[in-house]
């Protein structure tokens, strides 16, 4: 469920879901519940944050931190192991060559060893006693005849007697098609008997190969959060924490069946692998700094984090600005840069590569991208739609909040799009507890706004050749500079 306090249009404007590899956490785990956590934790509560620093701080502080971080490395291998065995209807058929399956059958699963002696037999004495079956069908009957029903007889005349049961021949009767095709039925007969047992000791042995496999993942695993659940308890680490590491049998093929049986113990164990992650990895990073949780939006250092060689920006904002520049200068990825921290900062209590100070936001709106409609409603209709979504919705809540906007109303003509900016800026600028920042071409807008509204831009320069020079930085004031022909002649539709 998203957090009240934001929605997935937030969430999918940051593309924080797209660079999660970025922070470098050592497992999957901690990629996944990352994204979980960006989705529902989104908290605007100083005490929550608060207590999220804390706990992150505990461990940054703790001589204990290198180990951890080196014991979640070490389990790379292991949850690679279980991520590419995860239990499906094929994977349990399989197994159901080792393990108990049915509704009252699956008890046995727990009791200790039962299973690894299964397996045992299966891969070694079945076979064995495979190849002694001709021999025990063939001598087995002499033996009883002499010892049971002490009835005397030859061993020449009981192998007569077995030659005609076996392959049909009678005496000195001669050689027949029919005996012939009874020797090879019977021999295939006692083959298969030979042969089967060996065809299932194969399999039995490929399946236990991947059934170790994964048992020694899943134990690995589990042994090393039991140790981390018991340094985090020793440091007051997640106190507030409901789910416990599930325990699981310390028996290799009692842990494989414990991990096919027990989904809801399998999600809580992936859950809080990847929370421990991420607590560890945050407080092993020094990319990832505290926030102070006061006055004005401060961002120091500022830049997209899908940008692999990003020029840095610093922004204070105080209330609410206009933003300005050519497209292709910055905007678009300013504005990102300033949801994706403050989206880290209210999830983790901490933000990344970037130093930060703010009073937490309450409801967070933005606008950075357009998603097709279907033909439900024009683009311009789903701005409409979305600007009084974020104005009554805003007008309710006296809490600090953020509204993010690239390109108010482009979707419409000029003067259409004029009109209706300044309708919907001037609702906007007269609520004071909201902080805003809003990306427009309509310069109109920017020349005359009340006092109390700021401008900022994305600063560029036209050379003498007609190119553009951009600087990519947030600063204050107002860029009219246009990039357009520079982009027709790149796409072949200006000359030079």
């Amino acid at each position: 469920m998203i957090s009240p306090h934001l929605s997935i249009q937030e969430l999918n404007d940051s593309e924080l879901k797209n660079h999660i590899d970025l922070f470098n956490f050592p497992l999957k785990a901690g990629n996944k519940e990352c994204w979980n956590k960006l989705q529902t934790q989104f908290s605007c509560s100083h005490s929550i944050l608060q207590q999220r620093q804390q706990d992150i701080l505990r461990l940054r502080h703790s001589d204990a931190i290198q180990e951890l971080q080196k014991s979640l490395k070490e389990l790379k291998d292991s949850e690679r192991i279980l991520l590419q065995q995860i239990p499906s209807e094929t994977t349990k058929a399989a197994d159901g060559q080792v393990f108990f399956q049915g509704e009252h059958t699956k008890i046995l699963n727990s009791i200790p060893y039962l299973l690894m002696i299964l397996v045992f037999c299966k891969i070694w004495i079945f076979p064995i006693l495979g190849l002694m079956t001709p021999v025990l069908l063939f001598i087995s009957p002499y033996i009883l005849l002499q010892t049971m029903f002490k009835i005397t007889i030859s061993w020449e005349m009981y192998l007569k007697m077995m030659k005609q049961l076996i392959f049909g021949i009678n005496g000195n009767e001669p050689w027949s098609l029919k005996h012939v095709v009874q020797i090879v039925w019977t021999t295939l007969g006692l083959g298969q008997g030979i042969v089967q047992p060996f065809i299932v000791s194969y399999h039995t042995q490929i399946l236990d190969l991947a059934i170790q496999k994964r048992g020694h993942a899943l134990l690995k695993i589990y042994r090393t959060m039991k140790q981390i659940e018991s340094v985090f308890a020793s440091l007051g680490v997640m106190e507030n924490q409901h789910l416990q590491v599930p325990n699981i049998p310390n028996e290799l093929y009692e842990a494989v069946s414990w991990m096919e049986n027990e989904p809801l113990g399998m999600k809580i164990l992936w859950t809080l692998l990847g929370r421990y992650t991420i607590l560890i990895s945050i407080a092993n990073n020094s990319n990832w700094n505290l926030v102070e949780w006061n006055g004005p939006l401060v961002l120091n250092n500022l830049s997209d984090l899908a940008i692999q060689k990003p020029v840095k920006s610093d922004l204070v904002l105080t209330g609410h600005t206009l933003l300005t520049g050519p497209n292709r200068g910055g905007k678009s990825s300013s504005l990102r840069a300033i949801l994706q921290q403050v989206l880290l900062g209210q999830t983790f209590g901490f933000t990344y590569k970037v130093t930060g100070s703010w009073e937490p936001f309450y409801k967070i709106h933005t606008r950075l991208k357009s998603y097709d409609t279907s033909g439900k409603e024009s683009l311009f209709e789903m701005e409409v739609r979305n600007a009084s979504h974020m104005i009554h919705s805003l007008q309710h809540i006296q809490s600090s909040s953020l509204i993010l906007i690239d390109e108010l109303f482009h979707s419409t003509n000029p003067p259409d799009a004029e009109t209706s900016a300044r309708i919907f800026l001037d609702k906007v600028w007269k609520l004071h507890h909201i902080k805003s920042i809003i990306s427009t071409h309509i310069f109109t807008l920017c020349e005359d706004p009340p006092k109390n509204i700021a401008t900022l831009c994305c600063p560029a320069s036209e050379l003498s050749d007609g190119t553009i020079e951009y600087t990519y930085k947030l600063s204050k004031g107002i860029c009219r500079v246009s990039s357009v022909r520079e982009v027709l002649r790149e796409a072949n539709l200006l000359s030079a």
